[in-house]
């Protein structure tokens, strides 16, 4: 048993540095997903771990319930997903992490509204993470209140200035108020932050007059 506890801490330790490289990047919706190990591994690592899991305390099995619940997120199985975040938060309240991932199942699985008071309650536990405000604002945007969701993609420039993926979503907000100054504008930062992202570039170039009138395809649309 000894033996075993040595094992299920050694998956903790490794899953947990996939935890925080999960949050940081998958969390940011509306961007390329990162590569990362098959999903289906992870489910089945998190299944297999749950033997001798009396010996966990509360807060490891609500890691390993986030966990497996990101692993069964990236397979699109959201409802599962969503059963896990549910759980982890059950075992420890103040898990904003949790509450973003659940917030961003919900999301995928468009209940907007349900993705909005997660991501609020996880601003409420943790007001400096940057992603959370920026995957709100996806959310925002998605129901068409582009001021809501401008607001958050500011918030989220304002903790995390380097966050691309929020300059560029705020330029398709703007763009659709039809703000074409202010969308060029940040366009222009996405292409300072990333000269090879060809999307900003198409983009940037038809706000120019540069393409005629067809408007370029935007990852949200």
């Amino acid at each position: 048993m000894k033996a075993l506890k040595v094992a299920l801490l050694i998956i903790f330790v490794v899953m947990s540095v996939f935890r925080a490289y999960a949050d940081s990047n998958e969390g940011v919706a509306s961007g390329p997903k990162a590569e990362r190990e098959d999903p289906g591994t992870s489910i089945k690592t998190f299944s297999l771990s749950t033997i001798g899991v009396s010996e966990w305390n509360t807060e490891e099995l609500a890691f390993a319930l986030n966990d497996r619940g990101i692993a069964y997120r990236l397979k699109g199985l959201y409802d599962l997903a969503i059963a896990d975040y549910t759980q982890a938060i059950k075992l420890k309240p103040d898990f904003a992490i949790a509450y973003s991932n659940r917030g961003l199942a919900y999301a995928k699985s468009e209940r907007y509204d349900q993705a909005i008071l997660d991501f609020t309650r996880s601003i409420q536990l943790d007001p400096n993470n940057g992603n959370t405000y920026l995957k709100r604002g996806n959310a925002y945007f998605d129901k068409g209140l582009y001021d809501c969701a401008i607001l958050d993609y500011s918030q989220a420039i304002s903790l995390k200035p380097d966050l691309m993926w929020a300059y560029y979503n705020r330029c398709d907000a703007y763009d659709r108020k039809g703000l074409k100054d202010l969308a060029r504008e940040d366009c222009e930062k996405v292409l300072l932050l990333d000269p090879n992202f060809g999307p900003a570039r198409r983009v940037l170039q038809w706000l120019n007059g540069d393409q005629g009138g067809k408007r370029p395809c935007f990852f949200n649309d």
